[in-house]
């Protein structure tokens, strides 16, 4: 693989993270092993192990500023914008994104997990776990053999299991 770019390293690093927060949960020892290039998922772990990553924002306007910044071509915001409900904003971005990739077919051998990293601000851990987490979401699975979702807060990276 060339000199990964930005989305790569995003992939790479929420692979990681998700993969030092799982092992310290279920005392396992998987490790990221490569980057993927489709149809294979996003990053391929010891143990057969693979994720496919996904990021939810509350906006697709707040993801490309995001990876706008992250590039060097970030531009000053215009307007400041409210997020009205954002739990259920975030929530609602959670659903979408896993409904968009139980969609997608990928090349694999071994496990498959769906990782969905939330970059919602607003949105705390122990919230997500009540509101969310806690209630069975009826959720297509797709290919996926187990869905997660990480989110990273002042207490560090926290992990729960969609059902």
């Amino acid at each position: 693989m060339s000199t990964p770019n930005v989305k790569e390293l995003h992939e790479e690093a929420v692979c990681k993270r998700f993969v030092t927060t799982y092992n310290r949960g279920h005392k396992t020892s998987y490790a990221f092993n490569t980057l993927q290039v489709p149809p294979a998922p996003d990053c391929q772990c010891s143990g057969n192990l693979n994720i496919e990553v996904v990021t939810a924002f509350y906006d697709e306007g707040g993801a490309k500023e995001l990876f706008e910044a992250a590039r060097g071509k970030a531009q000053p915001k215009q307007t400041e914008t409210w997020i009205v409900e954002p739990d259920v904003k975030g929530n609602d971005a959670i659903d979408q994104c896993i409904i968009a990739k139980s969609k997608k077919k990928y090349m694999y051998t071994g496990k498959l997990f769906l990782v969905v990293d939330i970059r919602a601000p607003l949105l705390e851990w122990e919230d997500l776990e009540r509101d969310y987490l806690a209630h069975p979401r009826g959720l297509p699975n797709g290919p996926f053999d187990e869905i997660w979702v990480l989110i990273g807060n002042i207490d560090g990276d926290h992990i729960g299991q969609v059902t």
